[in-house]
């Protein structure tokens, strides 16, 4: 009888033990590997003010957009629907510098993050604060060196109103921007909601040229790639010369 009282006693402090890892598990949100390039999106980050702050009328076109690309996904309170995410990559331009189509191209640090759930309640993303250290193109006149802008990822970790953290549509994924790297970006700009979305991205955190998407990664796999490997003041100086060459096609 007693030995039976112990093995009760045992398998509830097991019990408990698996709970408790749970809830904190369920609570930081940080179910993303260490390795995944985007391991910072599975982790809660609050008290944050991300600069710029948008507007209301900004808030909402930032959510509409969130929900436009989540299908069948919802979120409302403490139920997540089941992941629906877009690949990484998907849509990307075949250029390697595509400076023709981007409204802004910049070096730029990426600093901070936060995850928002858009005002329907149906989606969630993530707003990455870039500080911009040189630009090269920049149509918004919103991405000036010195400034802080905001690009938006699909997916983030969330506070849902009962207090729960969830992480919303965030999958690892082997090629993404990294906290506190550096990278050059192409960016397109949604007037609307004040925000930018990647076109395309090359990390030049060590002042050279990192593929950062899956095609472009390829190229340099199969010696296809004009600027993988380059230095980086090689590739700005031809990224610049593209762009002064289509300014003065555009006239």
């Amino acid at each position: 009888m007693n030995r039976i009282f112990k093995g009760l006693v045992y398998a509830c402090f097991c019990g408990l033990i698996f709970l408790t890892a749970n809830l904190v598990w369920s609570q930081t949100g940080s179910h993303l590997p260490p390795d995944a390039a985007n391991s910072w999106q599975g982790i809660l980050r609050e008290g944050k003010t991300l600069v710029p702050v948008p507007t209301h009328a900004q808030a909402i076109e930032r959510g509409a957009f969130s929900d436009a690309l989540t299908g069948t996904a919802t979120l409302v309170d403490d139920y997540v629907g089941e992941p629906q995410r877009i690949g990484s990559g998907s849509g990307e331009p075949g250029d390697e510098l595509p400076t023709a189509i981007s409204d802004a191209v910049v070096v730029a640090d990426f600093t901070d993050h936060e995850g928002v759930i858009s005002p329907s309640r149906k989606s969630a993303y993530t707003a990455i604060a870039f500080y911009v250290e040189r630009s090269l193109k920049d149509k918004t006149g919103l991405s000036k060196p010195g400034s802080t802008i905001t690009v938006f990822y699909p997916g983030g970790t969330v506070r849902t109103n009962s207090g729960r953290v969830v992480s919303f549509e965030v999958v690892p994924i082997d090629l993404a921007v990294r906290l506190g790297h550096k990278y050059l970006l192409f960016l397109q700009y949604n007037r609307s909601g004040n925000f930018y979305t990647i076109l395309k991205s090359w990390e030049i955190t060590k002042g050279i040229m990192v593929p950062n998407s899956h095609l472009d990664k390829n190229r340099e796999i199969n010696h296809e790639s004009e600027y993988a490997g380059k230095p980086q003041r090689d590739v700005l100086s031809a990224a610049r010369s593209r762009i002064v060459a289509e300014g003065k096609e555009a006239k």
